[in-house]
């Protein structure tokens, strides 16, 4: 179900339909969180990243693109590629130099490690004042 959630939401994102991509994501998360599947949550977090970065909020997509390749590589799964790859371009479009790279990543992580899912909160209600 959260997957199908995930994919319905990369379709409504790719039509254009950001806040029905957004609710789909959000249940998607929701239902992943609840059962303890890290990869779908790391899964939608990517997803919430593209989003925010078609919404022209680069800042926002690479929190939540570092969330998703953080959790990807924590357990070894073979999504933290896309999830580097997306956060490649991102750094080029945010013009961050290697010393900036590092301190926002260090941060990010730090943050989430201390926070964890409250973070992930605060992300979605900055998310939800990108869609309006």
């Amino acid at each position: 179900m959260a997957l199908s959630l995930s994919n319905l939401g990369n379709l409504a994102m790719n039509q254009g339909r950001y806040d029905e991509a957004k609710e789909y994501y959000k249940k998607s998360l929701s239902i992943s969180e609840e059962l303890g599947n890290r990869a779908g949550v790391a899964q939608t977090l990517h997803n919430l990243g593209n989003l925010a970065n078609d919404l022209n909020k680069p800042e926002l997509a690479f929190r939540f693109t570092t969330i998703a390749l953080f959790m990807f590589a924590s357990m070894g799964h073979a999504d933290a590629q896309k999830a580097m790859s997306n956060l490649a371009i991102l750094v080029q479009k945010l013009g961050y130099d290697e010393a900036k790279l590092n301190s926002e990543l260090n941060k990010i992580v730090q943050e989430f490690n201390q926070r964890g899912y409250e973070l992930i909160d605060e992300l979605l209600r900055e998310l939800e004042d990108a869609v309006g």
